[in-house]
């Protein structure tokens, strides 16, 4: 029989200020410098398929830098909606926050992805990809915006949870009614 875990609430309105701010900060650095790492190690091998491919990769990164600002307003914004809920103790409300948050990234998602599909060629004009550039990095950024919608969906479900107070392992599955 599996053994239950608890977890237990930080409350962020005691203790010093500075101790709060490091237990919050370390995780989102060190998140941050695995990506940046996954990001390097992707060009590190792109790098060897020339110039052309380096800026194609260049180009759609920014994309995907544009995107992942919207995904992530989206996703905090509604967790930190769906804590003010909780903290209301109004648990109707932050199951339609929920829910709606998810509608939206969907919207949002498939609006960014049909527009990036139209845009793509200017875009990568735009910043300079011209010749080869232009040919490789058009099937890299159709490939990114194919599957956006799908990113903003997977990124605001994992973001919406925690906003009940209770520290989700990243390993742990959510239950998709545990808002309903």
């Amino acid at each position: 029989m599996e053994k239950q875990r608890t977890f237990s609430r930080i409350d962020l309105t005691e203790g010093p200020i500075l101790k709060t701010l490091v237990r919050l900060a370390v995780p989102v650095t060190v998140s941050m410098v695995l990506f940046t790492v996954y990001l390097l190690v992707d060009l590190y091998f792109v790098g060897r398929l020339g110039p052309d491919a380096v800026a194609a990769l260049s180009i759609s990164s920014n994309a995907f830098f544009i995107h992942l600002g919207f995904s992530t307003v989206l996703g905090t914004g509604g967790m930190v909606l769906i804590a003010q809920a909780f903290g209301r103790k109004d648990y109707t409300h932050a199951a339609n926050v929920f829910k709606q948050s998810i509608l939206m990234a969907l919207v949002v998602g498939v609006f960014e992805a049909v527009t990036g599909l139209l845009i793509a060629p200017s875009y990568i004009k735009f910043f300079g990809g011209t010749g080869k550039s232009l040919l490789v990095g058009n099937p890299v950024l159709s490939n990114l915006f194919n599957f956006i919608f799908v990113y903003d969906f997977a990124l605001c479900y994992r973001e919406l949870p925690p906003g009940n107070g209770k520290y989700q392992n990243p390993d742990d599955h959510h239950d998709p009614g545990q808002y309903s």
